[in-house]
């Protein structure tokens, strides 16, 4: 079930993107890891920027995925599962 994220929910869209920071770890500058290691602030700041969904299985978060419009582009911004549900088929679904 994949639905659009509430404001409230975003915190459920940090968790997600939090998840998987260690992964990113040994191959980024530590300047970037702020791009994973997200506060609230963030979620406040990307909802008003980005249209986010949240996948549920049985009604348990497992990823996100959100668009953006630049003008009259529209783009997939983020797509994060959580880590310890990757592997399971929920990237593609998001998609």
């Amino acid at each position: 079930d994949i639905k659009p994220a509430k404001r409230h929910e975003m915190v459920i869209a940090a968790n997600i993107l939090r998840s998987s920071a260690d992964w990113y770890r040994p191959f980024l500058h530590e300047k970037d890891m702020a791009q994973h290691e997200v506060d609230e602030s963030w979620g406040e700041r990307e909802f008003e920027r980005r249209q986010f969904y949240i996948g549920r299985e049985e009604q348990a978060p497992v990823g996100i995925v959100s668009t953006q419009s630049v003008g009259d582009m529209f783009y997939i911004g983020y797509i994060y599962v959580y880590d310890h549900q990757t592997g399971k088929g929920f990237g593609p679904q998001l998609l």
